[in-house]
């Protein structure tokens, strides 16, 4: 694999963030928007590259040799902002902690600095990634130079990436040509003119045919239009001299070893003390709970009074302590991130369960991010919360928790999951290296075949399939297909487009199967071996990051893994248990529509259940007037439609386009359906009635899920949140019972002393590795702890499988 060079423009990524971003500054009156913004960009393009070396470069503020030869060049720049100027120094300094490197040299720019960096090391084992907001460096794009170029469109900064061949699929010239183009066209930033009389379709139409000035002069009697004919041969100093000032140089006299460049403890205590000089709160993240706080300790301090325990050195002075006396359950005690507490304890050798008992304290520690979550779990900012007094926001959470009849919620749901979640972390689950490779083997071969196959039915061997531009070209001009398209839609590739263009070539279900194959081997396969440790795979939890009260996972996602194709089931037969262990699995089954029917209260919706029917073909026979048994395989799937449809809110359009028909008939199905079900409807009238009144909905066990646009949006967001209303307090329920039968899965396989735990939970899913000999216990706890133990109208309905991996066991 390729090691990668990231090469920073910093005066113009410094600026970019400068504009992007408000005024802001620290308590000393220091602007901070443009070091904030510098940092957010190169953070964010260090995460997505993932280099093994770095280098800044800026300009000096002199004259260049540009300067020499041109005395007019860059002649129209306004002066720097003094809000601009003043931060620049404060980026220098915080890259000198970082132990990032930087590179000036007096008669040359910046520019210069970094195409001569990437023309020195870039090669077959080595890509350079230079990251600019300026065009120019798009003159050094090869396959070996990579230009991620930030632009800013109505205030929206996004990163764009070029190699040699994106340059020439958008504009039609290579990076070489580009130059020309450029003397040519002129740049008014830099003060050049370009080619009096001579515009930019002309130039560009001049550099595809000619491909170089030089040329140009060469094949000047061809030119037909005499005024361009004139202006060329009457500028010709001008437009070589132009061409020489826009020519990045790619030989500036360095000397500069590639071990000079080598990435090294960015992330150090000196980085994080200039962070926090600064108040860069949102990055504090970025460093480890050590560094954060080894500007705290205080080694005279026998213990702190008012207890928090939020980060590494309360934890230290808590184990530490030798006199437990000291501490009584009559302090405070908070953490803003509970689980990583829970993380931190596995460095002192303490078993995360007996924290209380080791000691002396038995009451719990409070979550402030949990309670936040609760309160507004539309509200991302919950980083800020580590760097408030905790204690009087401690008793402002805790009354609005109160207020909005959310205490039980947290008390006995989301506080006491946290350790159910961090063991399930501690665990992991197990991974058969073997398997991943052959599996990513075949996969890579798949691929590569379609791809190949792609290229032939379009008869076009270059095209980037990726590429939505080069994609569209080859399905709408070249192949000449076409899809019914609404008034002013634009052409997309988008799978909803595909999915219209099934049956008219041979090659849409080609590239709907390359990019499903493609996305599983890049973000699954390619990615996993990355994060096994031990042959074991640790994913992370997050309880705080959706709407509706669902968990979800990353560090890998392992809750996405598609199981709708049989490739993507086929993954999980990676995953496998450790020796003398078996998966077992439990699902609940149709839980969203069971649900619906305890909270709507309808009889013929829980009488169906009651009398443990099939739903679909209940309301097939309901909804289409034909006896139970005359139901078809094809009016059970119209019927499951309808079913699944209206929990999301689906309108008549959309019922019509899921199930090809249009959209009176599907309006006739959903009138038929509401007839039959008619408390259905009531109920989710009067959910959405509720929601505007109160700006909210509520679950069954009262989480609540906020709803701004019913009183803010337009048109279009008073329709999505009208669908939010009516499905949130749904899935939120089905949330909340899967929260609760973890709970009590954990407490009983602990009270029974078994030793097989809890690993993974996948929305209604949960999987038990289990203990060879506990397999029938393990089962009755399941079937008890996930059906029985719910006091509602219709018992909960789970399917239990075993098996050697997971896909045996779903």
């Amino acid at each position: 694999m390729k090691k990668k060079l990231l090469l920073i423009d910093a005066y113009s990524i410094i600026c970019r963030g400068f504009y992007a971003l408000p005024t802001l500054s620290n308590s000393k009156g220091q602007h901070t928007n443009a070091v904030l913004g510098f940092l957010n960009i190169l953070f964010r393009t260090i995460d997505e590259e993932n280099p093994d070396y770095i280098a800044v470069a800026f300009d000096v503020n002199k004259e260049t040799f540009r300067h020499k030869k041109y005395k007019d060049y860059k002649g129209n720049r306004k002066p720097m902002p003094d809000e601009l100027k003043e931060q620049v120094p404060y980026v220098k300094d915080i890259l000198k902690t970082m132990n990032i490197p930087i590179y000036f040299k007096e008669g040359y720019e910046a520019d210069d600095i970094l195409g001569t960096i990437s023309n020195m090391f870039s090669n077959d084992k080595l890509e350079s990634c230079i990251l600019s907001g300026d065009k120019d460096m798009l003159q050094l794009a090869t396959n070996n130079i990579k230009i991620r170029l930030v632009k800013t469109v109505k205030s929206n900064s996004d990163i764009y990436t070029y190699y040699a061949k994106d340059v020439k699929d958008e504009m039609g010239i290579t990076p070489i040509e580009y130059i020309d183009l450029k003397a040519i066209m002129g740049d008014p930033s830099d003060n050049i003119p370009g080619v009096k009389g001579v515009g930019k379709i002309t130039a560009n139409d001049l550099i595809i045919k000619y491909n170089s000035i030089d040329n140009i002069y060469k094949h000047i009697d061809e030119i037909t239009k005499k005024s361009v004919v004139k202006s060329f041969l009457e500028q010709k100093d001008e437009v070589l001299l132009y061409k020489e000032l826009v020519t990045i140089v790619k030989n500036v006299p360095l000397e500069i070893n590639i071990d000079d460049l080598k990435i090294n403890n960015l992330f150090n205590i000196d980085t994080f003390n200039m962070f926090k000089n600064f108040k860069l709160k949102s990055l504090y993240k970025k460093f480890d709970n050590k560094i954060k706080n080894q500007n705290k300790i205080n080694n005279d301090s026998e213990y702190v009074e008012n207890r928090i325990v939020n980060d590494d050195f309360d934890l230290d002075n808590l184990f530490s302590n030798k006199n437990k006396s000291k501490y009584s359950d009559d302090d405070d005690k908070f953490s803003y991130n509970l689980k990583e507490r829970y993380k931190k304890l596995d460095t002192y050798d303490i078993d995360s369960n007996d924290i209380y008992i080791k000691f002396n304290y038995t009451k719990r520690i409070e979550s402030l991010s949990l309670m936040s979550y609760l309160i507004n779990p539309l509200n991302k900012n919950y980083e800020e919360l580590e760097y408030i007094k905790q204690d009087e926001l401690y008793n402002d959470l805790y009354k609005k928790l109160n207020d909005l009849k959310l205490v039980d919620l947290y008390e006995n749901v989301e506080l006491p999951l946290v350790k159910v979640l961090y063991n399930i972390e501690k665990i992991g689950i197990g991974v058969d290296k073997k398997l991943l490779k052959e599996f990513t083997d075949d996969l890579v071969k798949k691929v590569s075949d379609i791809e190949n196959n792609i290229h032939k039915l379009a008869n076009d061997e270059s095209f980037n399939i990726n590429s939505p531009k080069q994609l569209g070209e080859i399905l709408f001009n070249k192949l000449k297909l076409d899809y019914e398209r609404k008034k002013g839609e634009k052409q997309s590739t988008g799978i909803e487009v595909l999915e219209k263009l099934k049956g008219t070539h041979p090659i849409i279900n080609e590239i709907i199967e390359y990019r499903t194959l493609s996305k599983l081997l890049t973000t699954y396969a390619l990615s996993l071996p990355k994060y096994i440790v031990n042959n074991r795979i640790h994913t992370n939890f997050n309880q705080i990051e959706t709407a509706t009260g669902r968990l979800s996972s990353d560090n890998p996602n392992l809750q996405n893994i598609p199981i709708k194709t049989e490739i993507g089931r086929n993954l999980r037969k990676i995953f496998v248990p450790r020796d003398g262990y078996v998966f077992i699995d439990a699902d609940y089954s149709q839980i969203e529509l069971r649900v619906m029917a305890i909270l709507s209260g309808d009889e013929n919706l829980l009488s169906a259940y009651k009398d443990a029917k099939d739903i679909h073909k209940v309301t097939a026979s309901q909804v289409f007037q034909v006896p139970l048994d005359e139901v078809t395989e094809e009016l059970r799937r119209k019927a499951k439609a309808v079913n699944f449809g209206l929990l999301y809110g689906m309108s008549s359009f959309g019922l019509g386009e899921d199930l090809h028909i249009d959209q009176k008939e599907a309006k006739v199905y959903i009138d038929k359906y509401f007839e039959t079900y008619k408390n259905v409807k009531l109920y989710l009238d009067k959910t959405v009635e509720d929601a505007k009144n109160n700006g909210y909905v509520r679950t069954y066990y009262g989480r609540i899920r906020p709803i701004p646009e019913f009183r803010t949006g337009n048109h279009f967001e008073k329709a999505f949140a009208k669908r939010v209303a009516m499905n949130s307090p749904i899935q939120g329920t089905a949330a909340d019972i899967i929260k609760i039968a973890m709970l009590n899965i954990d407490k009983e396989l602990e009270k029974q002393n078994l030793e097989s735990r809890l690993i993974m939970q996948v929305h209604d899913e949960v999987l038990i590795e289990t203990k060879i000999g506990e397999e029938e216990k393990v089962k009755n706890i399941l079937l008890t702890q996930m059906t029985k133990s719910f006091d509602f109208p219709i018992e909960l309905s789970i399917n239990i499988s075993v098996g050697n991996n997971w896909y045996e066991a779903h």
